[in-house]
């Protein structure tokens, strides 16, 4: 009776695997995954967890320490919301750590990037740095509370990085 009841159950299952609307694409998607995070956790070595969801991977250290790539999104940390949001072309990569962030934007305008600057050059002018050179634009500068920030435009693509003041 075991027997017939496990069979059937597995065979329930695998029919609703085929049959169901992309079913069988997210199962293998998310097995796709698991057996990712397996692999480079395995490589990470112990007390490092790694989380694979979609296009974003966020690695978690043993000392509470957590970065993430990917995601698209602006970054939501409180390092990020100490400069204005970039709004203008598409988020392709994103990095952020305890203390740093990154953010790289695809398909933006450079008059859009030009005002952002003029907006980061207020906060951020202790210790500033600018650079111009054959369509590419370098600045970089500290705010108030010593932390840092480099900002670099170049052929519709914006790079922003910012750092964390050193305790």
């Amino acid at each position: 009776m075991k027997k017939l009841l496990t069979i059937a159950l597995a065979s329930v299952l695998v029919l609703s695997i085929f049959s169901g609307c992309g079913v069988k694409e997210k199962l293998e998607q998310k097995a796709g995954e698991a057996i990712g995070e397996k692999m480079l956790e395995g490589l990470a070595g112990e007390g490092v967890d790694i989380d694979l969801d979609g296009e974003e991977v966020v690695i978690k250290g043993s000392d509470g320490e957590e970065m993430q790539f990917g995601s698209g999104e602006w970054p939501d940390s409180d390092l990020a919301k100490t400069i204005p949001e970039y709004k203008d072309g598409k988020i392709d990569g994103v990095f952020t750590a305890n203390d740093s962030c990154q953010v790289t934007i695809n398909e933006t305008d450079e008059k859009y990037f030009a005002d952002y600057l003029d907006k980061i050059k207020k906060d951020f002018s202790k210790d500033s740095f600018e650079g111009n050179s054959e369509g590419s634009i370098t600045y970089s500068g500290t705010d108030e509370d010593g932390n840092s920030i480099l900002i670099f435009y170049e052929d519709e693509e914006c790079v922003i990085s910012l750092a964390k003041a050193s305790s």
